[in-house]
């Protein structure tokens, strides 16, 4: 952990043009009175120690969450089984009261937790170790916060998921699947109940991976020359996304992951193709090449 806390606050330091952060909560408050007010929240993030391993939306979401249960500072017991026997999804936040980006976030989860706690647990996970009850219950206080907080310290979900940065945040929809993953402070309570939203709805039959793919056609001819201007279709149940290729013969389209349906419907003057050749992309994405005939 100490390991951990001196590389984000290396990184901190490094980024003080934006924000700064402190190992203490007495570095923090001064950090904190001469940072500018024009800080965007959604431009400050704790970078991986490691590049090749920022890609952990795709190492968690769609999995299943491992059931914990942590004693809260509001004196309950939190199970993320028994939550989910209520509510329609629960939120986990891994954060610390020394991280500011996770400060300036903290109105926005109370906000959208007032809107949703009828249906929605937000519980916020510290990863600091010092940041015991009384520390917490304090911080909560100070900044008017009602969802359940805990240290992380009984579960060691923080080591999974919250490894390399923080805030950290993890939504779980009702079937116990992890549905959404992200690093980084958010900068408004829409951000937080858009989520919500894509979840809670009583036509949420199925866990869906609440994430972006792309989808790339790449169309040569014959003789492996990139062709420009052939129309292609995106389509899913109710809709097309229409993209025609570029000078590299590229069609790229990125959306909500599915098993969309391409097709190239119309090819430039001088080549020939079969428009009724329909392909069903893989939902996480994919990649086809498509050979059109020059006359």
């Amino acid at each position: 952990m100490k390991k951990k806390l001196l590389i984000m606050i290396m990184v901190c330091f490094m980024a003080v043009s934006l924000t700064s952060c402190g190992n203490s909560g007495q570095d923090m408050q001064e950090d904190k009175k001469s940072t500018s007010n024009t800080i965007q929240p959604s431009d400050i993030q704790l970078p991986s120690e490691n590049a090749e391993d920022t890609d952990d939306a795709s190492k968690f979401v769609g999995k299943t969450m491992p059931d914990f249960s942590v004693t809260t500072i509001q004196g309950e017991t939190f199970s993320l089984s028994d939550s989910l026997k209520e509510k329609k999804a629960v939120m986990v936040n891994f954060w610390a009261t020394w991280c500011y980006p996770c400060e300036l976030e903290m109105p926005y989860m109370q906000e959208a937790y007032e809107k949703y706690k009828d249906k929605v647990d937000v519980i916020a996970l510290s990863i600091e170790p010092s940041d015991t009850d009384d520390v917490l219950k304090e911080y909560a206080k100070e900044h008017g916060l009602d969802f359940l907080i805990a240290n992380d310290a009984e579960t060691g979900l923080s080591q999974i998921y919250a490894e390399d940065a923080i805030p950290a945040t993890l939504l779980i929809d009702r079937f116990g699947i992890i549905v959404h993953y992200s690093v980084g402070s958010e900068s408004s309570a829409e951000a937080f109940t858009t989520l919500f939203d894509s979840v809670i709805g009583d036509d949420y039959t199925s866990s869906s991976a609440l994430k972006d793919a792309t989808y790339t056609v790449k169309i040569t001819d014959q003789n492996k020359e990139a062709v420009q201007g052939c129309v292609v279709n995106f389509c899913d149940e109710s809709s097309c996304a229409t993209v025609v290729s570029d000078e590299n013969g590229i069609a790229q389209y990125s959306g909500a992951a599915y098993p969309y349906h391409i097709q190239i419907v119309k090819v430039p003057d001088g080549y020939d193709y079969d428009t009724s050749q329909e392909y069903t992309a893989k939902e996480n994405g994919e990649e086809l090449a498509v050979t059109v005939t020059k006359d």
